[in-house]
């Protein structure tokens, strides 16, 4: 494979859930939706790198919703956008807390479990 082409290829990001069953009295319900996520950003140069492209997805309350994808395919990077964390480039799109455009309060309640390998092993199915 030439340099051409591996420069074409670009990595996806997927996302699964499954139905989680617990005590949820102490939480208030939340869905999440975004649609046509995208992210730019300038690079070294002058130079502006598309990091996401109308990034869609839904996470409702009980389910466990995985993101998915290879090393540098954005998954933190959505996740960081999701939760209110980026605060350089430029970001477009909708996002939605129980149907409504999420507000600057969201960021004081949004969190979730970064990437970390020593916790795969405590995993079970």
């Amino acid at each position: 494979m030439s340099n051409k082409d591996t420069a074409l290829q670009t990595p996806t990001v997927s996302a699964a859930y499954v139905e989680v069953k617990g005590d949820t009295s102490s939480h208030f319900p939340c869905t999440l939706s975004w649609e046509n996520i995208n992210y730019t950003v300038h690079g070294s140069t002058k130079d502006e790198k598309h990091i996401l492209h109308n990034v869609t997805g839904r996470s409702a309350p009980g389910q466990l919703t995985a993101i998915m994808g290879p090393s540098g395919s954005g998954k933190t990077t959505l996740l960081d956008i999701l939760a209110d964390r980026v605060s350089s480039g430029a970001i477009a799109g909708d996002i939605h807390v129980n149907g409504r455009p999420r507000d600057s309060h969201f960021r004081l309640l949004a969190s979730y479990v970064a990437q970390e390998d020593s916790l795969l092993g405590s995993f079970t199915v």
